[in-house]
């Protein structure tokens, strides 16, 4: 069984603590007042298929489901009740048992930090991508941190990272240029990122939606492994 760092788990209570609404073999559904409106409905599954939901006590009031409710049953309840949830994500961490290796592996050549003088670079390599691909990636070159792979004078592969929700915790994206795929350098960037990430007491998050095959292909090369599944409500900007 994999282990996580501990403050993986404390932030996910963060969501699903609270009164218990109902609980049944492989799925337990919590009231948490402290729920934002845009994540009044939580819904996490685990690797072995557990499902642990968490509603505002506005969302479940609107659903009113008894004690023993199961997972169909609030997706139902939800879709009755015109909660629309957004899309899967799929949500990877570093296994504590690899987090020393991740510290000790060395730049490859080409490989290093980016500051404000890389902007031209960067400027290239972000319009060599799609719209599409820049908008899944969510790469800047202003975030918290952001590494870069170069090819001679050309960036061709950018990770970058902001702490996530008031964590400590720093979310990962990461974007290759087309022509530069298939050659390692996205595991490279966030596995150069993370050991960044952990030397400034962060906890490395990988977070990609569930049709980008591509993105989870790169956070398993990268030697991340799939903490969960999780759904909320989809926002008013995607609707």
């Amino acid at each position: 069984m994999l282990t996580f760092a501990p403050v993986v788990e404390d932030f996910w209570q963060g969501f699903l603590a609270g009164r218990s609404l109902a609980k049944r073999p492989g799925f337990r559904l919590t009231l948490n007042p402290g729920l934002a409106d845009d994540r009044r409905v939580v819904i996490r599954t685990l690797p072995d298929g557990t499902v642990e939901a968490a509603l505002h006590p506005a969302a479940a009031a609107a659903v009113a489901l008894g004690p023993d409710a199961d997972e169909s049953g609030l997706r139902a309840a939800l879709d009755r009740e015109g909660i629309v949830l957004a899309e899967l994500e799929h949500v990877w961490y570093y296994p504590v048992a690899e987090r020393a290796a991740v510290e000790a592996e060395p730049l490859p050549p080409g490989l290093r930090a980016l500051t404000d003088d890389d902007a031209e670079a960067f400027a290239a390599f972000h319009a060599a991508n799609s719209e599409a691909d820049r908008d899944e990636a969510f790469v800047e070159l202003d975030h918290w941190a952001v590494f870069g792979q170069f090819e001679g004078d050309q960036l061709v592969s950018v990770a970058s990272a902001y702490p996530w929700r008031e964590a400590a915790l720093a979310d990962i994206g990461v974007l290759t240029t087309p022509s530069a795929r298939g050659k390692g350098y996205g595991r490279a960037v966030v596995r150069a990122i993370a050991a960044h990430v952990y030397a400034q007491e962060h906890e490395p998050l990988y977070r990609c939606g569930d049709a980008n095959a591509v993105s989870q292909a790169t956070a398993r090369s990268a030697g991340m492994a799939e903490y969960c599944t999780w759904q909320t409500v989809e926002s008013a900007e995607d609707q």
